[in-house]
C-alpha cells in the first residue's frame, strides 16, 4: 500500500473581507440616511419660521385694521385729520390706539404702516377715482413687511372707514 497523497487543499478564506466590507457599506447607508434625515428636519424647521412669521404678518394686518376702527370709534377728528399719502405708524399707549409718523418696528423683525387716502363719490355716490370728496369716508392701506430670510415679504390690506357715529 503505497501512501496516500493528501489531495486537499486549504481553499483561499473568501470570506476574511467581507465583514469589513459589511462595515463601510452599513456605515455609508447609515450616514446617507442621516444626512437625509437632517436636511428635511433643517428644512422643515425653515418652513415652520416661515409660516410663522407669516401668520403674524397676517395678525398683524387684522390688528392693524381693528387699531383704525378703534381711533375712529373714539373721535373721527382723529382719523379725517391723518394727512392724506403719508404713511403712519400704529402704537398701543396708554390703553388706546394712535397713528403716528415716527417709524416703529414690531418684535424687531415686523415693519407696519398705515396710509390714509381720500376718497371720491360720482353723482350716483358711488366710490370713485374722480368727483366729489366724501369727508366722512377714508381709504385706509396697511403695508405689514419683514425679512424672511430670502428677501423681504409685503402682505397688503385695503378697507374704507367711514364716520358712522355722525
Amino acid at each position: 500500500m503505497g501512501h496516500k497523497k493528501d489531495t486537499t487543499r486549504e481553499k483561499p478564506n473568501l470570506m476574511s473581507g467581507f465583514g469589513i466590507l459589511e462595515i463601510v457599506v452599513a456605515i455609508t447607508v447609515i450616514g446617507t440616511a442621516l444626512f437625509a434625515i437632517m436636511t428635511v428636519a433643517r428644512t422643515s424647521l425653515e418652513l415652520n419660521r416661515r409660516v410663522l412669521l407669516s401668520t403674524k404678518g397676517g395678525f398683524l394686518l387684522e390688528e392693524s385694521s381693528e387699531g383704525i376702527r378703534m381711533i375712529r370709534d373714539s373721535n373721527w377728528s382723529d382719523v379725517s385729520g391723518l394727512t392724506v399719502d403719508t404713511p403712519y405708524h400704529l402704537v398701543f399707549e396708554n390703553n388706546k390706539w394712535m397713528a403716528t409718523t415716527t417709524e416703529t418696528m414690531i418684535d424687531d423683525i415686523f415693519s407696519r404702516t398705515v396710509t390714509a387716502s381720500s376718497v371720491y363719490r360720482d353723482d350716483n355716490y358711488r366710490i370713485s377715482d374722480s368727483g366729489t370728496l366724501d369727508p366722512d369716508t377714508r381709504k385706509f392701506t396697511v403695508n405689514v413687511s419683514w425679512w424672511n430670510g430670502v428677501a423681504t415679504t409685503t402682505r397688503t390690506m385695503v378697507f374704507y372707514l367711514a364716520n358712522i357715529f355722525n
